[in-house]
Formats: C-alpha cells, sequence, structure tokens
C-alpha cells in the first residue's frame, strides 16, 4: 500500500494523465529546440524548457513517496546548474555540471518509471504515455552525457562540416540529434564518436533502445493478455 502525504494527495488525485505533461514538454524540446537553439544567444531557452521537464518528470512520480523524495534531493542540483549555465554562460565547469546532475536526475526518474510499469497489472493510457516518456528520457540522458564528454575532449566526436564549422563545439541540439539516431540505431554517420567512452556510450545507448523496446512491447501485451484472462474467467 503506498502511503501518500495530503500534499501528494491533492496534486497527485487532480488527474491520472501526469504522463501526457511530460511526453508533450519532452515532444517540444526533442522537436522544437534544435529549431531555436541558434537564437538562444543568451541561453535561457534552453534552462526554461529543461526545468519545465525535470518539475513534469517529478510530478510523474508523485505517487511514490520514497522515491518522491529521492528525486527531489536530487533535482535541487539539476536546478541550480542550469541555471549556473545561463547566469555565468557557458563555462566548461558548468556545463558539465549541469550535464552531470541533469543526467543522475533522469535516471532516477527513468529507472522509478520503469519499476512502475513492469509492476503494473493493468494498462491505460497513462501507462503507454509512460512508455514512451521513458524511451524519449533515456536519449535525453543520454545526450547530457555525450555533452559532458564533448565537453571533456574536443576529439570526443568528429563530425562533417554541414553539421559544425571545423574547431566548434557540437551544441546539445547535435547531441541531441546524435543521441536518438543511436537509439534507433539509424546511423548517418554525420557524428561520429571517435574516444573509447563516447563509442562505449554509443553501444550502450544502441542496445538499451532495442532491450527497450522488446521488453516494454513484451510487458505491455502480456499484461493486455493476463487481463483478458481474467476477465475471461470471471465470466465463466
Amino acid at each position: 500500500m503506498i502511503w501518500q502525504t495530503g500534499i501528494t494527495t491533492r496534486w497527485y488525485g487532480r488527474t491520472t494523465n501526469r504522463f501526457l505533461f511530460l511526453l508533450t514538454a519532452l515532444v517540444v524540446l526533442i522537436f522544437f529546440y534544435p529549431f531555436v537553439e541558434e537564437f538562444d544567444q543568451n541561453g535561457y531557452i534552453f534552462p526554461v524548457l529543461m526545468n519545465i521537464i525535470l518539475f513534469l518528470a517529478l510530478y510523474a512520480v508523485i505517487d511514490r513517496n520514497r522515491h518522491f523524495r529521492i528525486a527531489f534531493i536530487l533535482l535541487l542540483p539539476a536546478i541550480c546548474m542550469l541555471w549556473a549555465r545561463a547566469i555565468f554562460g557557458m563555462r566548461p565547469e558548468v556545463i558539465i555540471g549541469s550535464a552531470l546532475t541533469s543526467a543522475l536526475f533522469f535516471s532516477v526518474i527513468i529507472a522509478i518509471i520503469v519499476h512502475r510499469i513492469l509492476t503494473t497489472r493493468h494498462v491505460n493510457r497513462d501507462t503507454i504515455y509512460g512508455a514512451v516518456c521513458v524511451y524519449l528520457l533515456i536519449g535525453l540522458l543520454w545526450a547530457s552525457m555525450y555533452a559532458t564528454a564533448a565537453e571533456m575532449s574536443a576529439t570526443a566526436f568528429s563530425y562533417t562540416p554541414a553539421i559544425m564549422p571545423a574547431g566548434e563545439h557540437l551544441t546539445f541540439g547535435n547531441l541531441l540529434y546524435f543521441s536518438f539516431i543511436t537509439l534507433t540505431t539509424t546511423g548517418y554517420g554525420d557524428i561520429i564518436p571517435t574516444m573509447r567512452v563516447t563509442q562505449s556510450l554509443a553501444m550502450v545507448e544502441a542496445i538499451t533502445g532495442v532491450i527497450f523496446l522488446a521488453v516494454f512491447v513484451s510487458r505491455l501485451v502480456g499484461i493486455v493478455g493476463w487481463n483478458t484472462a481474467s476477465e475471461d474467467e470471471e465470466r465463466k
């Protein structure tokens, strides 16, 4: 039985589509941020979008108080580092700190949502939204790790001039694109991991994407089959 405080009962009880809000914010970041990134000269758009995603991710797991407390503790440094990035500029230490704290937070959120989906006995729209959120969060998590590697070493990736002029750093939009291309095992070859660390990260992400689709699709289908069988037994 899940114990809930008065706060979580009020917040969580108002809607059952909590994953839909998170999914919407993720879609906005993934599909629209690369278009506005070049206009984000002051670096404010990215922190705003990421903060929205962080809070909605926290809200998505608000019904599990023990996990919620852990996620809330990890949320604070992630928010601080994001705004430090906006205030102090694109300093290497700030970018690395922001990427690492966000990656740690997303790792915990992914684990919580995965546990919830794997232990549920009923599939509804919110369950489907949650599974899609996990898939998109995996891409965002790896993009953060790629950003850390790219900031720590200029030779972490090689890329064609069409992506970025030679000598300039890849942007987060570039790395977000590379992350999802790797996650879906598409691989266009315009951005290539050239260090052992980034190559390993790319391999693990590709494997994770394949395993996720295989495990979660079979799990959701299995739940639907189990519910159908139970309903048939009740009718008999």
